[in-house]
C-alpha cells in the first residue's frame, strides 16, 4: 500500500471511529435523560466542544471519556467496548459490499 493510500484509510479510520464515539455519547446522554448542555455542564466540558464530539467532528482525550462516562453512569470501558463492537459491526458491512 502507498504511503498516500496509508494516510487516506487511516484519515477514514479515525472519522469513522470519532463519528461512532459520538454517536454513543448521544446515545448514553439521551437514557440518562440529560440534556447536551447538562452532560457539558456536568462533565466540564465547553457546551460547544460537546457539540463537536456528538457529532464526531473532534477527537476526545481519555481524561475527557472518563469524565463523560463518570457523569453519564458508566464505565470508560464499556464506552470503548461499545465503540469496538459498533466500528467492527460497520467494518463487516463495508466487507460485505465489496
Amino acid at each position: 500500500m502507498k504511503r498516500s493510500e496509508r494516510i487516506r484509510v487511516k484519515q477514514e479510520l479515525r472519522e469513522a471511529t470519532q463519528s461512532v464515539l459520538g454517536e454513543i455519547i448521544v446515545e448514553l446522554r439521551n437514557k440518562a435523560d440529560l440534556s447536551q448542555e447538562d452532560l457539558a455542564y456536568e462533565s466540564g466540558v465547553n457546551r460547544s466542544f460537546m457539540s463537536k464530539i456528538e457529532t464526531g467532528q473532534t477527537a476526545v482525550s481519555l481524561l475527557t471519556l472518563m469524565r463523560l462516562g463518570k457523569t453519564l453512569g458508566v464505565k470508560t470501558s464499556d464506552i470503548i467496548i461499545a465503540l469496538e463492537k459498533k466500528m467492527e459491526e460497520q467494518k463487516q458491512i463495508i466487507s460485505d459490499e465489496e
